[in-house]
């Protein structure tokens, strides 16, 4: 059943919005089904739209690569760098995943540090996997 799942939503994976391309990673990821031509749909769709993930988004997708042990290293750049962004408009610069404009009032309603701490996470995720893909590289050699 989920592997005909995987083929009906592969095709659509384009067009679905952020949250849906990480809950539908997530869900495969905690079933433990790898599923590599639907994990490349959704890694593809996420690069191209990365610029909209919220820090929830970019978590749960990064774990269920993660917990896959999926090496995506493009998706794992896009993700580092969203966060990244995303860490920086917290900390007061303009623009932003959420559209946070960096007004003093919204940095100082206790929201902003809690998402820094998860984007913080995120990063960290992140460079650990593409730390983790280096050394394999490395290996290779």
């Amino acid at each position: 059943l989920l592997d005909a799942t995987a083929s009906a939503a592969r095709p659509r994976s384009g067009s679905l919005v952020p949250q849906d391309l990480s809950n539908t990673a997530w869900a495969f990821a905690v079933f433990c089904i790898p599923n590599t031509p639907l994990r490349a749909s959704i890694s593809a769709a996420s690069i191209a739209t990365i610029s909209q993930f919220n820090p929830q988004n970019l978590a749960n997708t990064a774990w269920s690569f993660d917990v896959l042990e999926c090496r995506d290293v493009p998706l794992l750049h896009a993700i580092s760098a969203q966060a990244i962004r995303t860490l920086r408009s917290a900390d007061g610069g303009s623009g932003g995943a959420d559209g946070e404009d960096g007004d003093e009032e919204k940095k100082n309603d206790g929201e902003g540090g809690a998402r820094r701490i998860w984007v913080v996470a995120e990063v960290m995720l992140a460079a650990k996997e593409a730390d983790l893909e280096l050394r394999g590289l490395l290996d290779e050699r």
